[in-house]
């Protein structure tokens, strides 16, 4: 059960963004609330997240409880690659050198080649400084 917080923050964002008053979201609409909150995820990430908590709604809208059941999906998500990435950042600097990001990605049982490690590395590393933040690590996990 999420925080009581939470769900009172929840309920104010879906009725935010429920601008046709349906008492659903539709894509657009959760994408709009999702771009508003400033976080940085996909259109398809959206469409991902439609799969997963679309049920009773049909394919194309969710309800406020859809839309709670999506968003504690979420915060286990985040808590769970949060976890992944504190836990190969060895020195603790508070980032994933490139030794330390490849260990991560050994973790997952796929062994990558120089060049597709040295790909992925580099479309993580986002400010282009040589490691990995939380948050860059995090809005590659959303893509």
């Amino acid at each position: 059960m999420p925080k009581k917080d939470n769900m009172s923050v929840w309920q104010a964002l879906f009725k935010a963004a429920d601008k046709d008053h349906s008492g659903f979201l539709d894509k657009a609409e959760l994408f709009r609330l999702i771009k508003t909150a400033n976080a940085h995820v996909s259109e398809g990430f959206v469409e991902k997240f439609f799969h997963f908590t679309s049920h009773s709604s049909g394919p194309h809208k969710i309800s406020f409880e859809e839309f709670v059941e999506g968003m504690k999906q979420m915060e286990e998500f985040l808590t769970q690659m949060t976890a992944f990435f504190h836990k190969f950042d060895f020195n603790k600097n508070g980032y994933l050198e490139k030794s330390e990001f490849r260990k991560a990605l050994e973790f997952t049982g796929r062994n990558y080649d120089d060049k597709e490690f040295e790909t992925i590395f580099q479309k993580t590393d986002a400010n282009k400084n040589g490691q990995i933040s939380l948050e860059e690590f995090l809005k590659t996990m959303l893509q």
